[in-house]
């Protein structure tokens, strides 16, 4: 959120009209969006639409495009809407002119602010990118459901569908990249804006500005537990949380968070199982990551992999065998090993 001040109303210029960038002088488009919201909005934070009625299910979100944010609600229009088009729809106002006197009679007027600070999203010398969301089409489900991965599982991961993508400071500088008539998807749920991009069927399958220590689905777990599976991806940990078991996932095989991190999540179970690709890389890693564990914690973890008869059929991860199997074989194959 942008930094408030104070505010004396001797810095608006009159007492009627006023300008919308005037008013981002003094107050944020997130405070503003709270004259709806009654909270403070976060980038890609799934809420229910205050603009249709009876709206039970939280599929709607919040997303900047370069400096201003906007509210996305694809069953009340196809287009984003910015902080005033909601405070007018909501609370239906005349027109543009009312909306802007609206929102400085209940922000502005009568409360002690010196002009705000205006502080946009710096531009980093490392990499980082921004994304256009799309809704959940067709070809989604298409995609994620031979996985038994439902929309709503990637609602609730705040996974979103991409047609576009701004990347900075690349090796070949700016970049627009267009994602309209491919599949593209975005995990958000990481600390301090990291996002990762997932292109299923790019040859660059993963773009990302995550670091080792942005470990996936780390929300959901409890803070205590039995059983923790350790994946690698994204679509591995939540088919095996569809099985109602505690799953994270780190982001490829070769990046281990630091050791606060890791002794901080598998302290928190009593067993911990590394289930990796059943490949050479896959092996090594899991094996590596099992014994790191265990200078901690002996004989806590344990590495996993699939049978090596699965591999020739293409089956060397949770997703492809629950694809390829079905949900009860894969469920078997995972209640054999815990006994282990």
């Amino acid at each position: 959120m942008k930094k408030s001040f104070g505010y004396t109303s001797d810095n608006i210029e009159g007492k009627g009209f006023i300008d919308q960038a005037e008013i981002l002088k003094y107050v944020s488009q997130e405070e503003i969006f709270g004259l709806v919201f009654g909270f403070l909005p976060q980038e890609y934070q799934y809420v229910t639409s205050p603009l249709r009625e009876n709206d039970d299910n939280a599929g709607c979100w919040f997303e900047y495009m370069e400096d201003k944010l906007f509210f996305r609600d694809f069953g009340y229009s196809n287009r984003p809407l910015d902080c005033f088009h909601v405070v007018r729809d909501y609370f239906n106002l005349s027109s543009f002119p009312s909306t802007l006197q609206f929102v400085k009679e209940r922000l502005l007027d009568n409360h002690n602010r010196t002009l705000l600070d205006v502080i946009y999203r710096e531009e980093k010398e490392k990499f980082y990118f921004d994304i256009v969301t799309r809704q959940f089409l067709k070809k989604d489900k298409l995609f994620w459901s031979p996985y038994e991965i439902s929309r709503q599982n990637l609602i609730d991961d705040s996974v979103f569908a991409v047609q576009r993508a701004y990347l900075y400071n690349t090796k070949n500088g700016n970049l627009v990249k267009n994602y309209f008539n491919k599949l593209a998807y975005c995990f958000t749920e990481f600390e301090n804006g990291n996002k990762k991009l997932y292109l299923p069927n790019d040859q660059l399958r993963f773009i990302s500005s995550c670091s080792n220590n942005d470990v996936g689905s780390i929300n959901h777990l409890p803070p205590y537990g039995k059983l923790l599976y350790i994946k690698k991806s994204y679509k591995d940990c939540r088919v095996i949380r569809n099985q109602g078991l505690y799953s994270v996932w780190f982001q490829n095989e070769g990046m281990m968070p630091s050791d606060d991190i890791l002794y901080n999540l598998v302290k928190r179970f009593d067993k911990v199982i590394v289930f990796y690709d059943n490949d050479d890389t896959g092996i090594v890693a899991s094996q590596n990551i099992s014994d790191k564990i265990n200078m901690y914690f002996p004989q806590k973890a344990s590495p996993l992999w699939l049978p090596e008869w699965l591999n020739p059929q293409g089956i060397t991860d949770p997703s492809d065998f629950i694809k390829s199997k079905g949900k009860r074989e894969l469920n078997k194959f995972l209640r054999e090993n815990e006994k282990k």
